[in-house]
């Protein structure tokens, strides 16, 4: 029996623990490998998409296993101190979802929204997580965590008061989209010419430059160490791995303001010259991807006084012509630059770009004054989307504050 710290004067009776077999009925979710069709009109429910709170889907048209709305899927295995482990998510419809294997789904006739807070990353799962190898609950796992149970008032005063923060949250990450996409169309006209800049008494800046990767930059060595060979405490040595291009870094990553990873001192780095270290306005390309995103970079800003070097499965590149800062960050992640590499990609499960295929692509440039002006239209954006995504933490902050006193 228990009361949580936080909770609406109206009530006073003690919460019940329960397991979450005395309350939900179980299922597990059934392979979709076969049947992926971008064009589906299911979504697959996968450790990525709960991972990524439904952000990134994978498609069928076979509704294999499915949900129903307030169901609560969650993740069953994960790698060593992954974070998608028991991370859940809640089903807002009927019959547009189907569950995936190694996800499973909870269904309750009680409030779904009450108990989704409890569940996700409960520590009673991430316990199971050795920190070695990979983690896979049972059935019986997910089963035996233990919960607690509210009078139905009470489940529902909670699940609308949390459901009211979602709401403010939501509406934060909506603004962000927005931005984002105001960027990007902004980046098409600029990129594709089809609006110019013009100087500051009116007159036309000069036609743009049109160059070979190859005459552009040239690439520098990069290692092969995996994360394994990585740690955040100490070092050195600082490295870009691959998959933080993908996913963490932006255009361009500030070395001082970034949290990247240091090398293991006891690793040998004496095979690297000094020319193998990053300087500011190289360009770190991610090689290997899961998808389409292969290509995704970012340019080096910041670097001076830091030793770094680029990691596994990236192409790291220095350019043999001045541009101003960030200019080639914002290009080569621009979707002109990618549509150049779509047809050289290679690879079905795992998506690839080799270097002497980077090599065939085109670098186009404007004269230095120009170029300042499109990153100083782009930095501007940047800015309000970080302003933005800033108040988010803040709400999602407070949002975890007020489920650690509700549920403690």
């Amino acid at each position: 029996m228990a009361k949580p710290k936080l909770r609406f004067p109206e009530f006073a009776e003690e919460w019940e623990e329960k397991t979450i077999g005395n309350i939900f009925e179980f299922t597990n979710g059934k392979a979709h490998e076969q049947c992926v069709d971008e064009n589906g009109k299911y979504v697959i429910v996968n450790s990525k998409f709960i991972s990524t709170e439904g952000k990134i889907k994978k498609y069928t048209n076979d509704l294999i296993c499915p949900l129903k709305k307030n169901d609560i899927v969650m993740v069953m295995s994960d790698v060593p101190n992954g974070r998608a482990m028991s991370k859940c998510f809640l089903i807002q419809e009927d019959d547009k979802y189907t569950l995936n294997q190694r996800i499973c789904g909870l269904r309750t006739s009680q409030n779904s929204v009450f108990y989704i807070h409890q569940i996700s990353r409960n520590n009673y799962y991430l316990k199971f997580d050795n920190g070695v190898s990979q983690t896979n609950l049972r059935k019986e796992d997910v089963l035996n965590c233990p919960i607690f149970e509210a009078e139905d008032g009470e489940q529902k005063k909670i699940a609308n008061f949390l459901s009211s923060i979602d709401d403010v949250i939501q509406v934060q990450e909506e603004e962000i989209i927005v931005f984002e996409e105001q960027k990007k169309g902004i980046m098409q006209k600029l990129f594709n010419r089809e609006v110019r800049f013009k100087a500051d008494d009116g007159s036309e800046y000069p036609e743009w430059e049109e160059k070979s990767f190859d005459e552009i930059f040239y690439i520098v060595q990069n290692n092969t160490f995996s994360r394994d060979y990585l740690n955040y405490e100490n070092g050195t040595v600082l490295n870009i791995h691959y998959g933080d291009v993908l996913i963490k870094y932006g255009a361009f990553i500030d070395v001082g303001k970034e949290q990247i990873p240091f090398i293991n001192g006891n690793i040998q780095l004496d095979k690297f010259d000094m020319e193998s270290y990053l300087c500011d306005g190289d360009i770190v390309i991610a090689d290997t991807a899961e998808d389409v995103t292969v290509g995704k970079a970012t340019e080096v800003c910041g670097a001076i006084g830091k030793k770094i070097l680029s990691g596994l499965h990236t192409i790291p590149c220095r350019p043999k012509v001045t541009f101003v800062s960030k200019y080639l960050g914002y290009f080569i992640n621009s979707e002109k630059y990618h549509n150049l590499l779509m047809p050289l990609i290679q690879g079905i499960k795992v998506s690839s770009i080799s270097k002497g295929n980077i090599a065939k692509t085109m670098i186009i440039y404007p004269c230095r004054k120009e170029q300042q002006k499109i990153v100083d239209c782009l930095s501007a954006y940047d800015e309000a989307i970080l302003i933005k995504k800033e108040k988010l933490e803040v709400w999602k902050e407070i949002k975890k504050g007020l489920l650690q006193q509700m549920f403690a």
